[in-house]
């Protein structure tokens, strides 16, 4: 599977999964060329994307949280504005959706 990782520094580099296993009930995945923990640093914290065309088809009522970008917020029968952009943080303002 073939993935783009956006690092924190803003930088995106294409990566291809060669292995996957569960740990301490996360996911671990091993990309391509990465052999050392050395190669592996700069892709800690990375925003792992998938492009749309390979997303897996959601069950009805389901939605991705991208594809609410441009969706109108409404308050009963008052509009809010669209939604301009969705961002993930720590703590907890964990998601945040921008209008």
């Amino acid at each position: 599977m073939r993935l783009w990782a956006l690092a924190k520094n803003g930088q995106r580099r294409e990566v291809q999964v060669e292995e996957l296993w569960p740990h301490k009930g996360l996911l671990v995945l091993k990309f391509v060329g990465v052999e050392t923990i050395s190669d592996a640093e700069p892709l800690v914290g990375a925003e792992l994307q998938l492009p749309s065309t390979e997303r897996a088809e959601l069950e009805p009522g389901w939605t991705y949280l991208s594809d609410l970008v441009g969706c109108t917020v409404f308050d009963g029968d008052r509009e809010i504005g669209p939604i301009e952009d969705v961002t993930f943080g720590a703590g907890a303002e964990k998601r945040r959706c921008w209008l």
